[in-house]
């Protein structure tokens, strides 16, 4: 059995243990809601900040997505099953700030689709028991920091096939060349996530807001 099915896996909680045991707090929050409109010209990205705080817009196929994120030094306790409340935090969080931001929480307030947590990383000495194997997010999610969500899915599906393929089908022997041979690039990129991508989202002063601007980073 694969489990694939992302950040707050079922079959994680169910096989391996619970969330606490291999999730991260990156002390990141971030919110995405989905316009069937355009904000700004298609296929181009903006990005606002000031310390501890980003907004993002990307646009694309007529739709805009608005990502909000901020710096939290502690874990913020809400209801995941409640929506109102996270658009709530987002709409506290922002409240006041320039730019676009007013007309932007209105649309947030509004729009059919969103969704919020928290930038978090899974780390587990395993990714497999048993006949169960976690692949992409489930098992080693680097966080939107690394920009590799999809990629990493794709490179983990791909070296348990291959693993698959090597052993004849015999899981064990393939389990254990997929838990050795993906590691390394898997620690990699949760430590450049760590190391560059949270303060390139959101950067902590308005001097490393400056130094981030002029390295002139690709959005």
């Amino acid at each position: 059995m694969f489990g694939c099915d992302g950040l707050h896996s079922t079959v994680r909680k169910i096989w391996f243990g619970e969330d606490d045991e291999y999730s991260h707090f990156l002390n990141q929050y971030f919110s995405i809601s989905i316009l069937n409109k355009l904000l700004i010209k298609p296929n181009t990205s903006q990005m606002y900040n000031e310390p501890d705080k980003a907004i993002m817009l990307n646009a694309y196929n007529n739709k805009t997505d608005i990502i909000f994120c901020f710096y939290s030094e502690k874990e913020i306790f809400y209801d995941y099953r409640n929506e109102q409340q996270q658009r709530e935090i987002i709409l506290h969080q922002f409240a006041g700030q320039s730019w676009r931001t007013p007309e932007l929480l209105e649309e947030v307030k509004n729009t059919k689709t969103f969704y919020f947590d928290k930038l978090s990383q899974i780390k587990m000495p395993s990714w497999t028991k048993g006949r169960v194997a976690l692949v992409g997010d489930a098992g080693y999610c680097a966080s939107p920091a690394a920009g590799m969500g999809g990629s990493l899915a794709i490179n983990g599906a791909s070296a348990l096939a291959d693993a698959m393929q090597k052993h004849s089908g015999n899981f064990e022997l393939a389990f254990q060349d997929y838990n050795i041979n993906l590691r390394s690039f898997i620690e990699e990129v949760q430590a450049n996530a760590v190391r560059f991508g949270l303060e390139v989202m959101v950067s902590r002063t308005e001097e490393a807001i400056r130094k981030r601007n002029a390295l002139e980073v690709p959005f």
